[in-house]
């Protein structure tokens, strides 16, 4: 019985379209169904070697996408380190600057004070903390950011009552610091 003729152009199309496997058939099957001419023979080595490159490539490509997302977090991290000493150094300036003051709207409007407010929404969890851990007048400057008032009219001046109530507000928000 005479072997049949494989068409290499068939085998290609086969290889092409089955996404999932390497090849539609392998090497060895189809020598053991049919002896390929040697035309038939090179292609299909060259098939499968594109096969093999092109797995490489996603791999390659995956590997630099990796390295990508992982620069790009490490500049992230980099900038909320920068964000939060700024903030430090901020808040640091504005407490030793406005000790002695009693006023509350003199300590708003001081330079340190003004440029924290113009940080926006990233002081934000910033603000919260610093609420939290060390109390402050941080009221004026957490409204003027996100342009509400979470605090009821009865408790305005009391500030435990105050803090509860911005605190619990950046919860609701999603905040987390």
């Amino acid at each position: 019985m005479l072997a049949e003729k494989v068409n290499p152009w068939r085998v290609k199309n086969k290889i092409k379209s089955s996404s999932s496997q390497v090849s539609y058939l392998s090497k060895k099957q189809i020598n053991q169904k049919s002896k390929l001419n040697l035309k038939s023979r090179f292609y299909l080595d060259y098939l499968q070697n594109e096969v093999s490159r092109s797995i490489h490539k996603s791999d390659k490509l995956l590997f630099f996408k990796d390295i990508k997302m992982q620069r790009s977090r490490d500049i992230y991290i980099s900038r909320n380190i920068e964000l939060e000493a700024t903030f430090s150094n901020l808040v640091n300036q504005w407490r030793k600057e406005t000790r002695g003051m009693s006023s509350i709207n003199q300590m708003s409007m001081h330079p340190a004070y003004q440029q924290i407010i113009g940080m926006g929404e990233v002081a934000v969890p910033l603000l919260l903390k610093e609420l939290e851990k060390k109390s402050g007048h941080w009221f004026w400057a957490l409204k003027s950011i996100s342009r509400e008032d979470p605090v009821p009219p009865e408790s305005k001046g009391k500030v435990k009552e105050m803090i509860k109530a911005w605190l619990e507000w950046g919860k609701s928000r999603g905040y987390k610091w």
